[in-house]
């Protein structure tokens, strides 16, 4: 399996990622329009009554959001205080800039978006770190050994070891969907310094993995 899917489809799964994506999947459904238009009329509701400054609606929906938005804090800022402090901040800009949102059913999408963008002001106000990179780093796409399976827990902890830049560009490009040419905008570098970025987090990740299942045996 390339080491990309394998990652992907274990982070998804993973229990810290699992519950809050499955939650984010659902009411990204609701929004899309896949759902019937119960579904969608909910979020849309409870933000035309947030827009009016109805605290029980401002509950529900970051009861509804919290733990999606948390994880997306957490693969972007792993220390967990720094991670929440983010996440209220993302609330409370979300909820004093409601006016900006086009489409109330867009609202997920739309927090999302905040959130990233909150993470990336906290690293960048830190001054991320990219770590000088080896002369020879191969293309992303060679790097397809195959991955023997281990639990999510490893997995995690090895995501989270990486070195800073290349964790947050990893993040974002595989699990949050960005492309590098977004990438690149977002945090003020070359394309070509994500791609490098990129492949070199996903590098480390195969020999990490490696020395982890060798443990294993």
């Amino acid at each position: 399996m390339d080491l990309a899917l394998y990652v992907k489809t274990q982070l998804n799964i993973y229990q810290q990622y699992f519950r809050p994506f499955l939650n984010f999947l659902v009411v990204i459904i609701r929004e899309t329009g896949i759902l019937n238009s119960t579904g969608i009329d909910h979020t849309a509701e409870l933000v035309m009554r947030c827009r009016k400054g109805d605290k029980p609606a401002q509950r529900r929906l970051y009861l509804e959001y919290v733990d999606a938005m948390f994880s997306v804090c957490k693969r972007l800022v792993p220390n967990p205080m720094d991670a929440e402090e983010i996440l209220q901040d993302v609330f409370v800009k979300a909820y004093t800039k409601l006016h900006k949102l086009k489409d109330n059913r867009r609202f997920g999408g739309w927090l999302k978006t905040i959130t990233v963008n909150e993470c990336l002001n906290f690293l960048k106000r830190k001054k991320i770190v990219f770590d000088d990179l080896p002369q020879s780093i191969p293309d992303p796409e060679e790097i397809n050994d195959t991955v023997i399976e281990i639990n999510g827990e490893l997995l995690m902890q090895a995501v989270d070891s990486l070195p800073e830049g290349s964790r947050v560009i990893f993040n974002l490009y595989l699990v949050e969907n960005y492309k590098h040419t977004e990438i690149a905008q977002m945090l003020n570098i070359s394309v070509s310094t994500s791609k490098s970025q990129y492949a070199r987090a996903k590098q480390l990740l195969k020999e990490k993995l490696s020395k982890k299942d060798e443990r294993q045996v």
